[in-house]
């Protein structure tokens, strides 16, 4: 499951809601964050992954 969070209780609710499906359908979920920073994003200079 690829993401892109700002803050850490955005990344918080991402990791709460992949563990709830991840129960849900008994199967595994691989979380997959954003690494370095995009310049050229607007509002997107820092990443919480």
């Amino acid at each position: 499951m690829p993401f892109c969070t700002d803050e850490r209780q955005s990344y918080l609710r991402v990791r709460y809601c992949a563990q709830a499906r991840a129960i849900e359908n008994q199967c595994y979920v691989v979380m997959s964050g954003n690494v370095g920073n995009l310049p050229k994003v607007h509002n997107m200079d820092i990443q919480y992954a």
